[in-house]
């Protein structure tokens, strides 16, 4: 019943054009300062891509539900087939959802990270983190004044708000389709696998 392959894909390693971007500042550190300042509820996730889209994810976790999914081998459900099943039913017939998306954080350059930000809010709240050696130009401090985007500077030892944009953005609706549980049962599994789960 329950699918144990992974489903989400995750880079080797930073890229270069990202290595440079941050000049040798702890990429996983500046993202939970970034998360912190702009008041992203949740844990962090290892650096991952989601529809093509390099971020951090930040999930909440129920641990009751964690402990007692892992106990009767309910692992993370990535066959898309059963969660269109489970939807037909309003998600009744299925185990409990035991991590929910709650945000991210974008690290790449803003010239890359400008068409990634609209599209993942529409999943959670999104933040950009930006270098504080390489703060953004005037005109793309405009673009996310009028996109209405989170922007964090950090040095890899405090963030500050460099642009407040949408603090509490929140999705359209929370929909209980299977393509928004299928993105939280990937998530549960990035956070397995990546030891950050109490099992």
């Amino acid at each position: 019943m329950t699918v144990l392959a992974s489903d989400v894909p995750r880079p080797a390693r930073w890229s270069r054009a990202l290595r440079q971007h941050w000049q040798g500042l702890d990429l996983d550190q500046a993202a939970g300062l970034v998360a912190d300042a702009a008041g992203l509820a949740g844990r962090l996730l290892p650096y991952t891509r989601i529809d093509g889209r390099p971020v951090f994810p930040l999930v909440t976790v129920d641990r009751e539900v964690v402990v007692r999914r892992i106990g009767r081998r309910q692992g993370p459900i990535l066959d898309r087939t059963l969660l269109r099943d489970f939807a037909t039913t309003g998600f009744a017939d299925a185990p409990p959802e035991a991590v929910v998306l709650s945000g991210f954080v974008v690290v790449e350059p803003f010239v890359v990270a400008r068409r990634h930000l609209v599209g993942l809010r529409t999943w959670a709240p999104t933040v950009l983190a930006v270098p504080s050696r390489r703060p953004l130009r005037s005109f793309e401090t405009a673009e996310c004044d009028y996109h209405d985007h989170q922007v964090y500077l950090t040095d890899g030892r405090e963030a500050s708000a460099l642009q407040s944009g949408a603090v509490r953005h929140e999705p359209a609706q929370r929909r209980a389709d299977a393509w928004r549980r299928l993105r939280d049962e990937q998530m549960f599994q990035l956070a397995l696998e990546s030891g950050l789960l109490p099992c």
